[in-house]
């Protein structure tokens, strides 16, 4: 279920010094042969692989996802649901059907550029927006509007300024 291997792992099996193991992983994956992150590597064509019984539970969550939005289940309630397969959650993230905006918050991408898109709007007749108004436009609660806003400026589509956001 796992997007790649930890790059340390690999290197010590390798038995390469750090110059040429990140060397020999520049080019492979400049030409096409692999992916590389800051801590993984994986085969250019790898996509993690679900069993009938996982893709069925992964379906449920996100059909509960998509059912109510901007009151998601939230990272324990996703754990749960998936019979506590905290790998099958991470794959799940990892494959971007979900994103983890926060520590317990999970949201479809979906839902998030829906936010984005009215965020956008809103900004284009007001100044900034707090925390609250997200919360009553959306119809959620203070603890998935600051997740969102949290998120988008990690992204940088908002900044903080005071108790505002401002749209960049």
């Amino acid at each position: 279920l796992k997007q790649g291997m930890p790059k340390s792992e690999l290197m010590s099996r390798a038995r390469l010094e750090t110059g040429l193991f990140n060397k020999i992983i520049g080019q492979t994956a400049a030409d096409g042969m692999l992916q590389a992150t800051e801590t993984a590597v994986w085969l250019a064509d790898h996509t993690p692989q679900f069993s009938a019984e996982q893709r069925q539970l992964v379906d449920n969550l996100l059909a509960k996802f998509a059912q109510n939005p901007y009151a998601t289940p939230s990272y324990k309630e996703s754990l749960v649901a998936l019979r506590r397969n905290e790998d099958l959650l991470t794959a799940i993230i990892d494959n971007g059907a979900l994103l983890r905006l926060s520590q317990d918050v999970l949201l479809l991408p979906e839902t998030f550029e829906k936010f984005v898109a009215w965020l956008r709007e809103f900004a284009a007749e007001h100044r900034g927006v707090t925390v609250a108004q997200v919360r009553d436009a959306i119809g959620t609660s203070r603890k998935y509007a600051l997740a969102m806003l949290e998120y988008a400026d990690s992204r940088g589509i908002t900044r903080r300024v005071g108790d505002e956001r401002i749209v960049r």
